[in-house]
């Protein structure tokens, strides 16, 4: 069996779980994620399983479709209480990066972290 990457239901939230209890050695906590336009109505279950935190992604390949989208995924993590974890990247310059990488050649592993320099966070967006 292979463990998903992201939890975005319950059933993917509870294989995670019990993958946690048979190879963890220490305490863990699972973040939902990567949230969109649709999963946004398994918040609340996630959230009456446990989950107090929800990932959201302005970056491909997870970022909603459109900004109301986004909108609604905060709205709802609000509602229930919880927190909302932003993965805030400018999809624009990190295109434009990988773009360039690709144009040069820039296949291996190295090629994925320089096209996602500090300039690419949303810093200006976020107030930080």
């Amino acid at each position: 069996m292979q463990l998903r990457v992201y939890v975005d239901n319950v059933d993917a939230l509870k294989i995670k779980i019990s993958e946690g209890l048979r190879n963890s050695f220490a305490n863990f906590g699972i973040l939902a994620g990567m949230m969109n336009e649709d999963d946004v109505r398994s918040i609340r279950a996630l959230r009456k399983e446990g989950v107090r935190g929800f990932k959201l992604s302005t970056c491909k390949p997870f970022r909603p479709k459109s900004e109301s989208a986004i909108v609604e995924v905060i709205s709802e993590v609000s509602r229930s209480k919880a927190l909302t974890i932003v993965h805030a990247e400018d999809v624009i310059l990190i295109d434009y990066l990988v773009n360039y990488f690709k144009r040069e050649g820039g296949n291996e592993p190295i090629a994925h972290h320089l096209s996602r320099p500090p300039e690419a966070r949303l810093r200006r967006l976020l107030g930080s």
